[in-house]
């Protein structure tokens, strides 16, 4: 696991504190998507794209790298 974790470090061109911080941001994010889903669903006419749209924004490319987001194990 510690190797496998040194090459994405490499392959994101990352110290593994950019990385933390990267990943934090990116998930914090993700909540923030899912609660407006959530609170939309209750009331349909409260964030009616901005779910969407911040999943848009994620995918298309983090930190100007313009690098889309693979799944992976």
């Amino acid at each position: 696991m510690l190797q496998s974790s040194k090459v994405h470090l490499a392959d994101a061109q990352e110290s593994y504190f950019e990385h933390q911080g990267v990943a934090f941001q990116y998930g914090w994010n993700c909540l923030k998507a899912a609660l407006m889903a959530f609170i939309h669903g209750v009331v349909p006419g409260l964030y009616k794209a901005g779910a969407s749209d911040l999943v848009k924004k994620l995918s298309s490319g983090r930190r100007g790298k313009e690098q889309t987001v693979q799944p992976s194990d």
